[in-house]
């Protein structure tokens, strides 16, 4: 993959034109994207507010925020990041884990969306069913599916919202090719997803389980062959890394990283901040 690399000056003029037309396209010839560029306004993804339909061309990548359909109908909310030059990028998507939200993902300690975006790889993070903005069942009510009061068939959803997220990619975005990365629920659910897509590249599953919340990667894990997956835990984190052995078990092409300690998620990637370097590299060069 070849990485975004702006003139400096260039930038700068960029984020001049940018401030000054607010909503505006951003007229600097190194920093036009697909949907133009536009200021954010205030707000984040998990303020439960309507979607702000905004861009931000600072440093070089263009930021939407979306939503589109699962299979059920429910909404799905997410930001989509790019560089803001040139044809159309390959997408990562990212799923968080439970009680969390698609902001996780641009965590100072485990920036996987500046990460992706200076290697020239755009990122679709979106809010799992039930979390953030992706709150609206198609029934009309709302379900905050953290507090684990509902039915596993609520949760079983989160596999075919990550299958809309790969399409939109596809779609809209126009990504030539699109890869996955999940944390604990999200893991499952883009290990399951995975699992039915054959044309997707990837997938990494940080901690994931032999079932979370009546999510069930084995069956899918076995089939992959010899398609890249790539599996880490911790050992303080003994559900998963146990969870991790046995899937790995189901199949020997499978690739997996245990390490000693990191915790659950994320943290076991700001708790080595190295790794969060190779899989990058790694996930770009599969793209």
């Amino acid at each position: 993959m070849t990485n975004v690399a702006l003139v400096p000056q260039a930038q700068a003029r960029g984020r001049r034109f940018c401030r000054l037309l607010s909503a505006s396209l951003c007229l600097s010839s190194f920093l036009v994207g697909a949907a133009g560029c536009r200021v954010q306004p205030p707000g984040g993804p998990g303020d439960g507010g309507g979607l702000p339909q905004a861009s931000n061309c600072d440093g070089g990548t263009n930021a939407e925020e979306v939503s589109f359909a699962a299979a059920d109908g429910l909404v799905v909310h997410g930001t989509a990041v790019q560089p803001c030059a040139g044809a159309p990028r390959p997408v990562v998507v990212l799923s968080h884990q439970l009680c969390q939200d698609r902001r996780e993902w641009s965590a100072a300690s485990h920036d996987w969306v500046s990460g992706f975006a200076v290697r020239g790889v755009a990122t679709l993070a979106i809010d799992l069913r039930g979390h953030g903005q992706s709150t609206l069942w198609p029934d009309g009510s709302r379900r905050n599916l953290c507090t684990g009061n509902y039915p596993a068939a609520d949760y079983a959803g989160m596999v075919s919202d990550v299958q809309a997220a790969v399409a939109y990619a596809r779609t809209t975005l126009g990504a030539p090719t699109v890869a996955l990365v999940g944390a604990s629920i999200g893991s499952n659910s883009s290990l399951v997803a995975y699992g039915g897509d054959a044309a997707l590249r990837m997938v990494v599953a940080l901690s994931p389980g032999l079932d979370y919340q009546g999510i069930r990667p084995g069956n899918a894990v076995g089939a992959y062959g010899t398609r890249p997956a790539l599996l880490e835990a911790a050992s303080d984190d003994p559900y998963s890394a146990d969870s991790v052995r046995q899937l790995g078990q189901t199949n020997t092409n499978v690739t997996t990283q245990i390490f000693p300690s990191g915790g659950h998620g994320n943290a076991l990637i700001a708790a080595h901040p190295s790794e969060l370097v190779r899989v990058l590299d790694l996930v770009t060069s599969l793209l």
